[in-house]
């Protein structure tokens, strides 16, 4: 392709080849031309004025002169330039001059006849010499030449050798041969200079005509691989002229636009670009064409011939060429649609990863291999006590998150985890928080490992337990007691499946049948049942198990393991099923052998057995009616920390405990109350049950829970100290109030109350603060995010919306306008001079200044309407209004709010701030959001130019400017 380096080094060449001869000839020209001319004067004088015979010099020089010419015209291409011609000139007229000269001087011993010879003489030599040079072939022209200088100069010699023997005698002769011989030498070595000179230049062309012919050759095989990689290239190439049309396209771009190869050349690089690239394209192609940029690189849209979109990364530069030519640029595009379709899928995985990172409700820390803290989760924070930046870098030890007697356990754990042992592990630990406190966590670590296997990070998740170890041991002291009453109860008393196999026997129940507790967990309670009592006992299990009824109890005989039957009692109740059990017997077995064998003893003790009986029946009954309480409260305590945990704000979180404080106290009447941000007044979100209510609202100081942040239980007591909220009679209905604190501050208060009962029941002090703590901490965890949601998206400064607030609030605005069809208006405003107010009087003036803007932009909006700081002293307000001149004149009116501040700083009035306004209109000046705020940014910097503290609408007309001119302009100064 011509315009490629080979070519371009080729026409450099060429070019300085010619400029080289043209020098040259320019050079010998400017010196022969006035030489000639010099000599030709002076020949015409010494022809006029001299002496010797005239016509016949005359003729011969005019007849030598166009021969001249005429060998010039014939062998026009032998001599190439005028140089031999000129140096031929220059010899004949000098051999004339010489003639004229020895005329003058030697005319007192020549004859006319005789000087009529020397114009022959002296001019024919040179033609001579010329004929020779031009007719021959070079390679023969100068051999013939120095051939005939040879014989002359032994004609020469032949002729005047008789004279010297008496010089006296012939001094005119052998002075006249003389002189010839001596300007035939001259002439030679002139015009074998000349010719010479002459050959040098004709060589030198031909081998720079050989050089061109081998470089264009190279470059028509550079053209035909160019040609070949250009069309076969896996990316879209053009080349575009510095009007932005296309000159050259390849088929990879052809393809990428969907346009024909034909289609695209003549085509304009802006009819494939969007609007908001193409203007930003045009902008770097000017860069590159004025030269302030050799190449750039854009990330853009391309315009398919159906009117998708296809997102391309574009590498463009000029092309090299000579003077003179037209500027051209090539451009490289490559499809990154995949690219950007695999960055979207992986930021929305890196924002659901950070999302589920920040939110879940374990703590997540990421360690790199020297176990320190890559990443440090929210909940990581709340656990440990840690901010992030303060756990970032640090490894365990450090931060003294592990017991001294856990940490080599630990590094073993983690070793194996590096090495491959295992992938993960999950272990149940002591740690400590912030400050030496200890908790209890579940711990899953795992290993994240890249592609070729090597060890990237190890995240571990800790589950917080502490409250469950501490329910568990309780439950654990629980059972604890329960199996001592087991053990020790007089009675025997058994576990049994649904298949009446043994599945838990005390010691009792062991001594009655004779079996040891191995053997008796062996069979089942058929094959050691009477048969003539099995059946009835089977019915009867049956009826239990298919909740005819609910319970039985009769009296029946064992075999006991020596073949003797002993008589029991046998009570039978069926435990239902849970979630992680299935549906089981509990039999409680006593031993009445001697009762039936002797029966007067049995029948006088009859009345006080089953008195006893029924007795430790009862006991028995309420110890399984409170472990199955104990199961249900559990339960429903585990709920309730569910749905807390997944309440999205207070109200959700109201809801979900006061559906679940009744059913875990069904016996208590209540209340919940919350406290305001200030945490002085408490609300009544709620109340259920029948009891009378306490108070709608009431001040810290009036309950004395909140007043000592720990429960405060009245019962019974007339001169106990009561809660002026609480309206029921202790005497009645005692009561509780339960504060639900977080972090030692009060969140709310849970008051129960309940009648006095014949079982004397209460709610469990223990359990009603697990609650409450259970609530706080959800609380607590609520009110936090509601607090970090409100300050992202709030100025600190001056209390407005921020700028990523500003981005949503506009889109839903569009979306708003696409259902409704209502537009709104932008309003760009800059504080004028504010960086002199800054200088001048000091940042903590300019924080004042933008504050005091900032509620005097509040006080302009209605409600609905959006105030926002933009970053800096800029602001932005958003209007509910489509005309133009009702936003005009809202502007207006913050323009003049502003000036009418004033702000007065330890003794120092600032003086009067003024504000330029830019306005735009949705959708009149762009169709999407970040294109009417880029409008009422260009109006806003109209305004500045044109004087400041204005307000001018998008198009800058004359009409659209108000408050021009108005209050001062100029930069503070001191």
């Amino acid at each position: 392709m011509k315009s490629r380096g080979d070519e371009i080094a080729v026409v450099h060449a060429r070019a300085a080849v010619d400029a080289a001869t043209a020098a040259g000839h320019a050079r010998l020209l400017s010196l022969v031309l006035p030489l000639v001319g010099a000599l030709m004067l002076a020949l015409g004088w010494v022809l006029s004025d001299g002496p010797g015979p005239h016509t016949f010099d005359l003729s011969f020089v005019v007849g030598c002169g166009l021969l001249l010419l005429l060998v010039a015209g014939l062998f026009r291409a032998r001599l190439v330039t005028y140089g031999f011609a000129s140096v031929s000139g220059v010899a004949l007229t000098s051999a004339l001059m010489v003639e004229r000269i020895l005329v003058m001087f030697m005319q007192g011993h020549f004859d006319p006849q005789q000087q009529t010879l020397f114009v022959p003489v002296f001019a024919g030599l040179p033609l001579l010499y010329v004929m020779t040079f031009v007719l021959l072939p070079p390679q023969w022209a100068e051999r013939v030449a120095v051939s005939l200088w040879l014989l002359i100069s032994m004609l020469i010699t032949t002729l005047t050798m008789p004279h010297w023997h008496q010089p006296e005698q012939h001094a005119p002769i052998v002075m006249l041969l003389s002189f010839v011989w001596l300007g035939h030498s001259t002439y030679l070595v002139l015009f074998s200079a000349a010719w010479r000179r002459q050959q040098m230049l004709v060589d030198r062309h031909a081998r720079l005509a050989s050089a061109e012919r081998g470089l264009l050759e190279h470059v028509r095989q550079s053209e035909a691989r160019f040609r070949s990689l250009f069309d076969l290239a896996a990316v879209g190439i053009n080349v575009t002229d510095a009007a932005g049309r296309y000159l050259m396209v390849n088929e990879r771009m052809a393809d990428m636009v969907g346009y024909s190869r034909d289609e695209l050349v003549g085509m304009n690089f802006r009819d494939l670009s969007p609007p908001e690239d193409g203007a930003i394209t045009a902008r770097l192609m000017d860069s590159l064409a004025d030269g302030t940029a050799e190449r750039f690189r854009q990330e853009k849209a391309y315009l398919r011939k159906d009117g998708s979109r296809v997102d391309v990364e574009v590498f463009t530069r000029e092309l090299d060429g000579g003077e003179g030519q037209e500027r051209r640029f090539i451009c490289v595009a490559l499809d990154v649609s995949e690219r950007k379709r695999a960055d979207a899928l992986a930021a929305e995985h890196r924002q659901i990863r950070d999302f589920h990172f920040e939110n879940t409700p374990l703590a997540v820390v990421e360690w790199d291999m020297e176990m320190r803290v890559r990443r440090w989760s929210k909940r990581a924070e709340q656990v440990f006590g840690w901010t992030e930046a303060e756990a970032l870098g640090r490894t365990g030890e450090e931060l003294r998150m592990f017991p001294v007697e856990e940490r080599e356990p630990r590094r073993l754990r983690i070793s194996r985890l590096f090495n491959g042992e295992v992938d993960r592990s999950t272990i149940k630990i002591a740690m400590l928080r912030r400050g030496g406190r200890s908790l209890w966590a579940e711990v899953h670590n795992a290993v994240v490992r890249r592609p070729d296997g090597s060890v990237q990070a190890l995240v571990s998740m800790a589950l917080d337990i502490t409250e469950s170890e501490e329910m568990l041991r309780m439950l654990n002291e629980s059972e604890a007691r329960f199996r001592s009453i087991f053990n020790q109860a007089a009675v025997g008393i058994a576990l049994l499946d649904a298949d009446g196999r043994w599945l838990n026997v005390n010691q009792k129940l062991c001594e009655i049948t004779g079996y040891s507790l191995d053997e008796l967990m062996q069979v089942n309670f058929q094959s050691i049942t009477h048969p003539d009592d099995i059946e009835r006992d089977l019915h009867m299990s049956a009826a239990v198990m298919d909740r005819t009824i609910d319970h039985y109890s009769m009296e029946k005989r064992y075999i006991r393991k020596d073949g003797s039957l002993v008589w029991v009692l046998l009570f039978v109740r069926r435990l239902d099923a849970t979630d992680d059990l299935p549906a089981r017997f509990v039999s409680v077995v006593e031993d009445i052998d001697e009762r039936k064998a002797a029966e007067s003893r049995v029948r006088a003790l009859t009345a006080s057995l089953e008195s006893r009986v029924a007795e430790r029946t009862a006991q028995l009954r309420d110890i399984i009616r409170a472990g199955q309480r104990r199961n249900e409260e559990l339960t429903l305590i585990t709920d309730m920390g569910r749905l807390l945990a997944a309440a999205t704000d207070m109200s959700e979180a109201t809801t979900v405990v006061t559906r679940y404080l009744p059913r875990i106290f069904p016996l208590a009447d209540g209340a919940l109350y919350l406290a305001d941000p200030a945490h002085e007044r408490f609300d009544r979100k709620a109340n259920w049950g029948e009891a009378k209510p306490g108070a709608l609202t009431f001040e810290r100081g009036e309950c004395w829970a909140i007043r000592r942040g720990e429960t405060h239980h009245v019962e019974g007591e007339p001169d106990a100290l009561h809660c002026a909220h609480v309206h029921c009679d202790s005497r009645t209905h005692p009561h509780l109030c339960v504060p639900i604190q977080s972090l030692g501050a009060p969140l709310g208060l849970i008051e129960l109350a309940w009648g006095r009962t014949s079982e004397g029941w209460a709610p469990e002090i223990p359990l009603i603060k697990t609650v409450a703590e259970k609530i706080g901490l959800a609380f607590g965890n609520l009110r936090l995010r509601e607090e970090l949601s409100r300050q992202a998206l709030l100025d600190p400064l001056t209390g407005l919306n921020n700028r990523r607030w500003l981005e949503a609030a506009l889109r839903m605005r569009v979306a708003r306008h696409s259902r409704s069809g209502e537009g709104f208006a932008v309003l760009m405003i800059d504080v004028d001079h504010f960086k002199s107010v800054n200088d001048v009087y000091g940042h903590e003036a300019g924080d004042r200044a933008l504050q005091e803007i900032g509620a005097a932009l509040l006080r302009c909006v209605r409600e609905g309407e959006a105030a926002a700081r933009f970053g800096g002293e800029e602001f932005t307000v958003v209007l509910d209004t489509s005309g133009k001149i009702d936003a005009q004149g809202a502007a207006e009116r913050m323009r003049l709010a502003v000036t009418a501040i004033r702000v007065r700083l330890k003794d120092r009035d600032l003086p009067p701030l003024t504000v330029s306004i830019g306005v735009a209109m949705y959708p009149g000046d762009g169709d999407d959001a970040q294109l009417v705020v880029e409008r009422a940014d260009e109006a806003l910097y109209e305004a500045k130019r044109n004087g400041r503290n204005q307000v001018r609408m998008a198009g800058g007309d004359a009409a659209a400017v108000s408050g021009h001119g108005a209050g001062p302009t100029a930069p503070v100064t001191h």
